[in-house]
């Protein structure tokens, strides 16, 4: 296993950390737009937050473009595994990458963003208690005591 990384931010002792942990196998093509998405709204937005990637053995491009990217300086951890482990593998491997750097909370992300990143910062009021229940597959929370619709799908 190796691990690649640009600095890690501070912690904040005002708020639990939230670590975005996102695996990856054979995403050669999308894997820049992801980690660059992700890391967009987290710099904007959460920059105390951190993205950490799994590539999981990849046999195409990935390793070489997410390289690529912590080269560039976009802030995010990359762990990468010569063999493919298994989906699972990697969630577990990116959390105990994430415990390991000091983060409190996990969010479990697909590279092909179904689960769209702008909606990263309502989780995190949710693990600071500000919001109740959030449900992205739903994209209906429960705010203050009311159901919001955030997209209509």
């Amino acid at each position: 296993m190796t691990l690649g990384a640009s600095s890690l931010p501070k912690a904040n002792s005002r708020e639990n950390r939230l670590a975005i942990i996102i695996p990856m196998f054979n995403e050669e093509l999308g894997a820049e737009r992801c980690v660059r998405a992700v890391c967009d709204v987290l710099s904007s937005k959460l920059p105390s937050s951190r993205l950490f990637i799994v590539n999981d053995g990849s046999q195409d491009r990935t390793k070489d473009v997410l390289q690529k990217v912590v080269n560039s300086g976009v802030p995010f951890t990359l762990v990468t595994y010569e063999n493919n482990r298994g989906y699972g593998s990697a969630l577990l491997e990116g959390a105990r990458t994430a415990l390991a750097a000091g983060f409190d909370f996990g969010l479990f992300m697909d590279s092909d963003l179904t689960n769209d990143p702008n909606l990263i910062p309502l989780f995190h009021k949710a693990v600071q208690g500000e919001v109740d229940v959030a449900m992205e597959a739903a994209d209906i929370v429960l705010l203050d005591g009311e159901l919001a619709v955030l997209a209509a799908g």
